[in-house]
């Protein structure tokens, strides 16, 4: 699961359209001026014309590009082993397994809030500890060099057993938890009842764990070399 991006999907689209809107602003501004109304209407019209298809163009090839991503790490045999034990890691604590990784990689995290992805591993000697100092440095790489602003793995129950960011959302629940109607949550349960294992991306909406900012998810099952 992705969460857009260290320069975040937010960002992207919206400089799009921005961009389309600048030039057709000033466009507007330079015919007006001379004040050539018949010939500027029809220009404008195609000029604007063209920008909404080459701004479409690149939206699409935004989204067909990060679904690459997406799909190339759900299959990564790192991701999968990822996947696999840090989820045995949170299931050796059958007591309380949220809330010790919270106090752990939230709570009693030497790094402030932001640079909580700095801390490989926590100070107490457990399992899940263990699983996330050898995991965690591939896929804090992985989402800083593909611009994403979080990369989380998800368990079936909807547990968030893994974050890069260590936000608030790490170690929630999306069926249960605030986050529920969330768009995380959203993109969760399409990828979950998704039996071809496609990439789904959730729609921008206020999101708690981002301040309330609106954030946007993709999603796809992780897939072992089996396709399980």
């Amino acid at each position: 699961m992705l969460k857009f991006g260290s320069v975040p999907l937010k960002t992207k689209l919206p400089a799009v359209f921005v961009g389309i809107g600048l030039l057709v602003a000033v466009m507007v501004g330079f015919i007006g001026y001379f004040e050539i109304a018949t010939f500027a209407q029809s220009v404008l019209t195609e000029r604007v014309e063209s920008l909404a298809k080459d701004g479409k163009a690149a939206v699409e090839d935004y989204y067909m590009e990060m679904g690459t991503d997406i799909d190339d790490i759900s299959r990564s045999p790192n991701t999968v082993a990822g996947y696999r034990r840090l989820a045995m890691g949170w299931k050796s604590n059958p007591v309380d397994p949220a809330g010790t990784v919270i106090s752990d990689y939230i709570t009693n995290n030497p790094q402030p809030a932001g640079h909580r992805k700095d801390l490989v591993r926590a100070e107490t000697p457990n399992t899940y500890n263990q699983q996330h100092s050898e995991f965690h440095p591939a896929f804090r790489t992985w989402t800083d060099l593909h611009g994403y602003r979080d990369f989380l793995l998800i368990d079936l129950d909807g547990n968030v057993i893994y974050s890069v960011m260590k936000s608030t959302d790490f170690a929630s629940n999306l069926l249960t938890g605030p986050e529920k109607a969330g768009p995380l949550a959203k993109a969760f349960a399409q990828a979950k009842a998704d039996a071809k294992a496609e990439v789904h991306f959730s729609d921008y909406s206020a999101y708690g764990p981002s301040a309330g900012a609106p954030a946007a998810f993709a999603a796809k099952t992780v897939t072992d070399e089996n396709g399980n």
